[in-house]
């Protein structure tokens, strides 16, 4: 049962649980007491095991099935170097193949080896098309600044604290400094992405110092795949940092109007009033004007000129228009020229005149 699936037998050193013993003792109609003497010599077991793989149609695991599933899971190496991956796709090749898993270390080894054989293809990969001047430029990023004690490497990786022009300028300064690296185009497309974001985590988490200590085809594809994931990370944050610095002047600008319209409140209300009264006023019939309070605007017969007119000229600038007192003054004209009242009778009784509005040609600013 066990050499059908999952495909390997049962070792002299394995302890079967004893409700698997009397379920199969129940069917063989056999004590199970009797199992610690079963294959008390050497060649019952191998006997009993011959002829339970010439009825099951499996052969053993040899040296060719080894080198089979090492070529199964190489493919798959290069794009996911996780163990358990792996392992399945071997065991799935080995079942395929009806041939007896060996023992875990086996499959262990097969595992390692394929990484190991991934590992190298994915560096010569990263590598081959790097030119003399690629290598300097890239060995340049593990020395320390000129200007500062860190690294280039180091300084590059630095992330914008705050969102304003001096940290926008130093990002694109380093934006700048990984394009003058001058890689091949499509350099990075030559690797599975996982395999080039997995190799890039692990440089970014290593020290400048830790990285100088590999050998120099690993250093060199790691500073590769840092360098091609750097870019894209520097250009993502300049363009969060640039949305960052427009909200937040954005933001600035509505509070301090919301702050200036609150501020002149009381302005803008004694604004509208002063309005609303020289409009009664220039509507209002001139039997019903009040004489003895408002003398008559000689522009405008009808519409005061003392003291809402006075007033309206002398209220405080709110910010809205650039002279108030040219407003007024072009409204006084643009009354006086196209106004005019016309009474009209109705039953003889008094209604208030209609006010006919020619077409205008003055502009109020």
């Amino acid at each position: 049962m066990l050499l059908r699936f999952p495909g390997q037998g049962l070792s002299s050193e394995a302890d079967v649980p004893a409700t698997l013993l009397h379920w199969i003792g129940a069917q063989l109609e056999i004590d199970p007491i009797c199992w610690p003497a079963y294959a008390a010599r050497e060649e019952t077991r191998r006997e009993h095991l011959l002829e339970l793989r010439t009825y099951l149609g499996v052969k053993p695991f040899g040296i060719t099935d080894y080198r089979g599933a090492l070529n199964s899971a190489t493919e798959l190496a290069l794009q996911s170097d996780k163990g358990i991956v792996l392992a399945g796709r071997v065991l799935e090749a080995l079942r395929r193949q009806h041939v007896v898993i060996p023992a875990l270390e086996v499959i262990e080894r097969i595992c390692a080896e394929v990484i190991t054989q991934a590992n190298r293809r994915i560096y010569a990969a990263l590598t081959d098309s790097l030119s003399s001047d690629h290598r300097r430029r890239l060995d340049d990023l593990l020395k320390r600044r000129e200007e500062g004690k860190s690294t280039r490497l180091a300084w590059l990786r630095q992330s914008p604290v705050k969102p304003n022009s001096r940290h926008m300028l130093e990002h694109i300064e380093r934006l700048k400094t990984w394009q003058e690296l001058d890689l091949p185009a499509g350099i990075e497309r030559q690797v599975h992405q996982n395999r080039l974001l997995k190799i890039s985590r692990e440089g970014g988490q290593m020290t400048p110092a830790d990285l100088a200590k590999f050998e120099p085809q690993r250093r060199y594809a790691t500073l590769v795949a840092v360098a091609a994931e750097g870019m894209a990370t520097v250009t993502d944050e300049i363009i969060d940092l640039h949305d960052r610095i427009i909200g937040k002047l954005f933001n600035t600008a509505k509070n301090r109007h919301q702050q200036q319209f609150q501020a002149s409140g009381k302005a803008i209300n004694d604004k509208v009033r002063l309005f609303g009264a020289s409009a009664k006023h220039c509507w209002m019939p001139r039997k019903a004007a009040p004489t003895h309070r408002l003398r008559s605007n000689p522009l405008c017969p009808g519409m005061p000129s003392q003291p809402v007119w006075t007033r309206l000229k002398s209220s405080p600038n709110l910010g809205i228009s650039t002279s108030y007192t040219a407003s007024v003054k072009a409204m006084q004209r643009c009354a006086a020229t196209h106004l005019h009242s016309k009474p009209f009778s109705n039953c003889g009784q008094h209604r208030p005149p209609r006010t006919y509005l020619r077409p205008s040609t003055c502009y109020v600013p």
